[in-house]
């Protein structure tokens, strides 16, 4: 099992307490005259190092001019991911209803049983609130979606008309752009793992198989997606000779 980061965004798998410990042990590391955090945050003087500097480096560590910008975009992409699962759930559901033979009517599988079942409409709705969270999640990444109604890219935020191609799983998409970056990912060699952070449940966002199931793993901020998926991606978007 390989684990890649998603250049773009904070992973899924770290959030603020990740965050907010790598803060406290850059301000320890700098008071304790480490070479490395003594880079990391000048031009502060590490003899009055605060944790709110020390919070500030590590929200530029990872593209946010703030430290509340960093929050906030993660509160949102935690909300997000929380309305994805939701989604995977009742989709499942859906899918797993068969043939009602006692009341002698079709449930909810196939085009032609034209029965308006309450998963169906939970699942509209869902995908309403889907589409709103990401456009705060864009919006906290300074990306603005001006459609609220179109779907975008789940890895790089990008609308669908701008895309050439946009795959969809389960509440989530990728586009052309971001498989071939996830494809080069693949082959480069993996980020080292953070302290305090654990890859092994993370799913694919695409199969639900596990990192610890998968040859590789690229994990974004509201979705991952396997080796084995960008495969079958790369298919799908490549030109058929």
């Amino acid at each position: 099992m390989v684990v890649h980061s998603f250049p773009i965004g904070v992973c899924a798998d770290i959030g603020l307490n990740d965050l907010q410990s790598r803060a406290t042990a850059l301000l320890e590391s700098a008071q304790a005259g480490n070479p490395d955090a003594l880079a990391d945050v000048k031009p502060c003087d590490a003899s009055s190092l605060t944790l709110q500097q020390a919070l500030l480096v590590i929200a530029r560590k990872q593209g946010f001019s703030t430290w509340d910008k960093l929050k906030a975009y993660v509160d949102a992409r935690n909300e997000l991911a929380d309305c994805q699962r939701q989604t995977a759930n009742v989709a499942a559901q859906i899918l797993s209803t068969g043939y009602d033979e006692s009341e002698q009517r079709p449930a909810y599988r196939g085009a032609s049983a034209q029965v308006i079942s309450p998963e169906r409409d939970a699942l509209g709705d869902i995908h309403r609130t889907l589409r709103r969270l990401t456009r705060h999640v864009a919006a906290a990444l300074e990306i603005a979606l001006e459609d609220a109604d179109t779907a975008c890219c789940t890895f790089c935020f990008t609308p669908a008309p701008q895309c050439r191609k946009l795959i969809a799983g389960t509440g989530v998409f990728i586009c052309d752009e971001c498989i071939g970056r996830c494809a080069n990912l693949i082959e480069e060699p993996p980020n080292p793992p953070q302290a305090g952070t654990s890859r092994k449940g993370i799913p694919c966002s695409f199969c639900d198989k596990s990192a610890v199931e998968v040859g590789h793993l690229v994990v974004a901020s509201n979705g991952s997606i396997c080796n084995r998926c960008v495969e079958v991606c790369l298919q799908i978007v490549r030109p058929t000779c």
